[in-house]
């Protein structure tokens, strides 16, 4: 399993840096972040995860999309926190359906263990 793709825009603990919005494309098997204290290393490698994030953790149009590719198959992990609830969006290889019907955090986490095995 290998991250492709993540873009957060919104998220609070982003508003003393600077960043209002961070697409980063993965291109390689390993990735180094570097930069100085505070500057939201380990805030951004705590998204990395595709497990949902706390909407608390998001401005009111906040979201978090995570593209993970596993086996040769990409899944894409959205959460639209600007939703007034159930924010959650799963979906595999080129389906456009969203396997997450209800949207909800806990069928998120159904999901990312029954496909990615976490």
């Amino acid at each position: 399993m290998r991250i492709v793709n993540l873009n957060i825009a919104g998220y609070i603990p982003y508003r003393d840096t600077g960043i209002s919005r961070l697409d980063v494309t993965f291109t390689e098997d390993i990735q180094i972040i570097c930069g100085s204290n505070g500057s939201a290393k380990t805030t951004t490698m705590r998204q990395l995860s595709p497990f949902p994030s706390s909407r608390s953790m998001f401005e009111k149009n906040g979201s978090k999309s995570l593209t993970i590719e596993k086996d040769g198959i990409y899944y894409k992990l959205d959460s639209d926190y600007s939703k007034a609830s159930s924010p959650h969006s799963f979906y595999e290889g080129d389906n456009e359906e969203n396997l997450n019907i209800g949207q909800t955090t806990d069928v998120q986490k159904e999901l990312i263990q029954e496909h990615l095995g976490i």
